[in-house]
């Protein structure tokens, strides 16, 4: 009975992983996790003591690119490594909804 499962994702992680060039899930209040939006960091809104805690993500809705602002505790990093640390085009595509 100590121990207690829990949905919560362990927010130092996602501030530990991010960076420019990531493909995150935004997290969105009242919609279920699997219609999340995906997008890709492009830059960090730097705070007083330097330390990663709002990212401009780039994101495509209705055909249409945007960037909107989320504190990195809003965004959940998707696996994907590039090992030879070569750039890759990422092309986000609108899903119709």
């Amino acid at each position: 009975m100590n121990s207690i499962k829990s949905n919560e994702v362990d927010v130092s992680i996602n501030v530990k992983k991010c960076d420019i060039g990531d493909v995150v899930l935004i997290h969105e209040n009242n919609t279920s996790k699997i219609n999340y939006k995906l997008g890709i960091i492009e830059s960090f809104k730097p705070s007083r003591d330097g330390a990663k805690r709002v990212a401009h993500v780039r994101y495509v809705i209705n055909g249409k690119t945007s960037i909107l602002s989320r504190p990195i505790n809003k965004l959940y990093p998707v696996e994907c490594s590039n090992h030879n640390n070569e750039e890759i085009p990422i092309t986000l595509v609108d899903d119709g909804n």
